[in-house]
């Protein structure tokens, strides 16, 4: 099937955030679609006990994974990505949008049929809400109050961000531990509905206390 082709964790994770911000009437570019990834790399480790990627850094725009930009070129040359408003700012500067193809649309529809998958969209959904309320505009300005991000950052920190690491991706453990609190006197456990607005209230909290480290780039 041509969906085989594509099973690796980027391709499916880049289809599934055009696809969700396309719902959304938002058109991604380059930046924002490395930022929509890297929020679901955060909460990979919280929903579904998975990892995200460790192949983000930080960069001079944000948390940068090469995968990604290289991915989204490989689709877009198999005609499952349409690029749209392309211009250069300077050299080495290239802007863009994403949107998918029908082709890449008949892709996500075949990987929305595998439930692991199916999961993975759906947490992307639960993040494209949370996004639409604060302004697609803003999200360098959630990602940058991602406490992972945020301390790597401010310690001038050039690594890897492991992500899928329990003891690296320190907004899990804030809401691991918020999870094992809530669940203490219940049966069920936190839906990750409730887990991701949790996620988002507390980088609204963390946006309140900027970081005098570390000056912001555009």
């Amino acid at each position: 099937m041509a969906e085989s082709r594509f099973t690796d964790r980027r391709g499916k994770d880049v289809l599934f955030a055009l696809a969700v911000s396309s719902s959304s009437k938002q058109q991604l570019g380059r930046l924002a679609l490395q930022k929509f990834i890297y929020l679901f790399d955060v909460l990979a480790l919280a929903c579904r006990e998975v990892g995200g990627s460790k192949a983000f850094r930080p960069w001079r725009n944000g948390p940068y994974d090469f995968a990604i930009q290289n991915t989204v070129d490989a689709l877009a040359f198999r005609g499952f990505v349409s690029i749209s408003n392309l211009s250069f700012r300077r050299t080495k500067n290239t802007e863009c949008n994403y949107t998918l193809t029908e082709a890449g649309k008949t892709v996500v529809a075949q990987f929305k049929k595998d439930k692991a998958f199916y999961n993975d969209f759906s947490l992307f959904e639960e993040i494209a809400l949370e996004i639409n309320r604060r302004g697609w505009k803003n999200i360098k300005n959630i990602v940058y109050s991602e406490p992972t991000y945020r301390f790597a950052r401010s310690n001038f920190q050039g690594n890897e961000l492991a992500l899928n690491s329990q003891d690296a991706n320190l907004s899990w453990q804030l809401l691991n531990d918020l999870r094992k609190s809530f669940e203490v006197t219940r049966d069920k456990p936190m839906s990750r509905r409730t887990l991701v607005q949790v996620f988002f209230a507390l980088l609204d909290e963390y946006a309140t206390t900027p970081d005098s480290k570390f000056e912001e780039q555009s």
